[in-house]
């Protein structure tokens, strides 16, 4: 986040970060925390990457 901040300060969104669903809510709620007031991230958009080599 913070090479991409250092680009743009506006964060429209983010995508990913699904595998951190795991988390404890103080720690979800750190995380949230920090992408609102530090970086100002607009929206995010949980998910997980895919690839070729995931199991079906």
């Amino acid at each position: 986040m913070q090479e991409v901040a250092a680009i743009d300060s506006h964060i429209s969104i983010l995508v990913g970060g699904l595998h951190q669903i795991q988390a404890p809510d103080p720690e979800m709620e750190r995380i949230a925390t920090v992408l609102h007031e530090q970086y100002k991230v607009g929206r995010v958009a949980p998910g997980h990457r895919g690839s070729f080599h995931d199991k079906h």
